[in-house]
């Protein structure tokens, strides 16, 4: 059975748009066995943005018009504002009520979250899934603190992970990973660069824009990016195919309590050697 999914989405930036596109060419393949009820967009016209968000959202726009999915939309931004100012209340709690009444008549049996923040009665109510930029076991924080940490930590591997979304930040329910090594030859060399760069000092007292600029942040920037849509192609082919659910909000194999994340590794390696 065709799995109904819901595309929740902040449109950051361009990955953004990247990974929306990824998904509706390989659903039009046959590939993900999928259709998408509706893309829910959290921002409005008006809405404060970076000129590179500027562009994700309006490409965003397209691909769903484009591809005749409805689209709703309701701005996060002044939601945010209205009610951060009122002590005690909880802006996220707002927004998720305002969420789950747009999205009421149209159900879904997966929602993909891309980078959106829900509160747990969301979470609770709908089985949602988004990815986080880190291993299960690796760093926490978003991406540019997660690769502050990993270069400081001289970690060997790094990768990302797709987590059920349970609407507590602390919790972390991992779904699959993939990883990808960082002890290449190529790798040394940069690493090399980088102690040199900090002459002795702890990584944690070079200011961040120098780190930014090394070859080796660069690197590590660039091998997971290319990773997330070809990552995202494989989890939600798990779903499509029956082969993970999350029910409850915990992860569910073969109708079995998920014991350890699922490694897309090898399938995610296989994907970047295609032309």
């Amino acid at each position: 059975m065709t799995l109904r999914m819901g595309w929740f989405s902040s449109g950051q930036d361009e990955m953004s748009a990247e990974l929306l596109r990824t998904v509706i060419h390989k659903q039009r393949q046959g590939f993900l066995d999928i259709s998408i009820s509706f893309a829910f967009f959290a921002w409005e016209e008006g809405d404060p943005q970076t000129s590179e968000a500027s562009v994700a959202r309006r490409r965003m726009l397209e691909l769903a018009r484009g591809s005749d999915i409805p689209v709703l939309r309701l701005s996060a931004h002044k939601v945010r504002a209205q009610y951060m100012s009122e002590p005690g209340r909880d802006w996220r709690a707002c927004f998720g009520r305002q969420l789950r009444k747009t999205v009421y008549e149209r159900p879904f049996e997966l929602g993909f979250m891309d980078r959106m923040e829900v509160d747990e009665d969301t979470c609770t109510r709908f089985d949602l899934m988004g990815l986080y930029p880190s291993l299960p076991d690796g760093p926490r924080g978003d991406e540019a603190e997660v690769l502050m940490q990993v270069l400081a930590s001289k970690a060997k591997t790094h990768g990302m992970m797709a987590r059920a979304c349970v609407g507590r930040r602390d919790t972390v329910v991992p779904l699959t990973f993939c990883e990808f090594p960082l002890d290449a030859p190529a790798t040394r060399t940069m690493r090399q660069e980088l102690e040199a760069l900090a002459r002795g000092r702890p990584l944690s007292q070079v200011p961040q824009e120098e780190l930014r600029a090394t070859a080796l942040f660069r690197h590590i920037l660039a091998a997971q990016r290319s990773r997330w849509p070809p990552f995202l192609t494989y989890t939600l082919k798990l779903f499509a195919d029956g082969d993970l659910d999350i029910v409850n909000g915990r992860p569910v194999a073969n109708g079995l309590s998920l014991a350890a994340p699922i490694d897309l590794t090898r399938a995610v390696d296989r994907a970047l050697e295609q032309p």
